[in-house]
């Protein structure tokens, strides 16, 4: 599927009609940057945006392991990338939470 994704909203839609777990993260540097990490069994998505404008996207799609190893890879990239004052793991913590208790 080929979707052209431009900013916050659209990712969110995105999220929303895939189900796709989502992690929103706050970023050092000039005009707000935030990653947005999404995923479900088969597929995970990483947005860059910077003044809500998609800068950057990765992806795969496969198998749950390649997946999970790809997620693990992203994340661990952007761990020392986050904003002052925000805790990563808790980030990903509450986001589990909010997942878990749809359920």
């Amino acid at each position: 599927m080929n979707i052209k994704l431009k900013n916050v909203a659209d990712i969110e839609n995105y999220s929303n009609m895939f189900r796709m777990k989502m992690v929103k993260l706050p970023l050092q540097g000039e005009g707000h940057p935030q990653a947005y990490l999404l995923k479900d069994e088969k597929s995970f998505d990483c947005f860059i945006l910077k003044d809500d404008e998609v800068k950057e996207h990765y992806c795969v799609s496969g198998s749950p392991s390649d997946v999970w190893k790809y997620a693990v890879d992203v994340a661990l990239g952007l761990e020392e990338k986050v904003a002052d004052g925000v805790s990563f793991i808790e980030e990903i913590y509450k986001a589990f939470l909010k997942y878990s208790e749809k359920k």
